[in-house]
């Protein structure tokens, strides 16, 4: 019961970290999003 318990419960932590990090970049993304395609150009 406890190795099912702490299994679920990473699962779920991991699940909502990975979640917040995809909407923290994608909103990091949008505000960099000119100074990418700049930079992607001169590349």
């Amino acid at each position: 019961m406890n190795e099912l318990d702490i299994s679920n419960t990473q699962a779920v932590f991991v699940t909502v970290i990975l979640i917040g990090l995809l909407l923290y970049l994608n909103h990091r993304d949008r505000k960099k999003s000119a100074h990418i395609e700049r930079e992607s150009r001169n590349t």
